[in-house]
């Protein structure tokens, strides 16, 4: 089903959210989308395969991003930010709000939701935490040398913290609110450590002047 989110203003709301999020707990102003003439730089894609043969698929995102390679959507040097208005999976996790991968060099962060008729509700409400969690992976969160570290999970994969479930990156059993960003500031977020991935300092964020 296309939700229209490229021409509705809804991709536009979600990462203006983005960015307000990143400043009210950040020195940065945001993420460095892409723009043409001050516009948000979308892309609508029409994959060419269906929807049984990508729910039938191990990974979801093993289709997505070929398709998405196969419009163009290739460039090493850029994170595609892709919001999938259908249920995600991962292997034995059914089903999933989002998924960070790479293929040949070029990374994806990916968003899913998935609409209902009531009463069942509507599947992953909160799209902008959701993508902010997946590109902060996407740019290399969270590390194994942060304190916090927590490896692979009966949940998630590795890649995230566990000493508290309100913030962005957690991944452990006691999941809350996605509100906090690296509050203790020791994990992934401005701790200033040698050797320890800091995205603070990440060129795909955009600091006040």
């Amino acid at each position: 089903m296309d939700e229209k989110w490229d021409i509705n203003g809804t991709i536009e709301s979600i990462a203006a959210s983005m960015q307000s999020c990143l400043r009210e707990r950040s020195p940065v102003e945001g993420l460095r989308f892409d723009s043409i003439d001050g516009v948000l730089d979308i892309t609508f894609v029409r994959l060419k395969a269906s929807l049984t043969q990508i729910s039938q698929a191990v990974v979801t995102s093993a289709p997505l991003m070929e398709g998405l390679m196969e419009a163009g959507l290739d460039d090493p040097k850029k994170i595609y930010a892709a919001w999938v208005p259908f249920a995600g999976r991962a292997g034995d996790l059914n089903p999933i709000c989002g998924s960070q991968s790479d293929r040949d060099g070029v990374k994806f962060s990916s968003t899913f939701f998935e609409r209902h008729d009531d009463p069942e509700p509507n599947h992953c409400l909160s799209q902008d935490t959701i993508m902010l969690h997946e590109v902060f992976h996407a740019l290399g969160a969270v590390s194994p040398c942060a304190p916090n570290y927590l490896g692979q999970s009966s949940n998630l994969p590795k890649g995230h913290v566990n000493d508290d479930p309100n913030d962005l990156m957690y991944g452990g059993d006691e999941l809350g609110v996605m509100i906090e960003l690296d509050k203790d500031r020791d994990d992934y977020f401005g701790h200033g450590l040698a050797n320890c991935t800091d995205l603070a300092d990440s060129p795909f964020l955009q600091h006040a002047d």
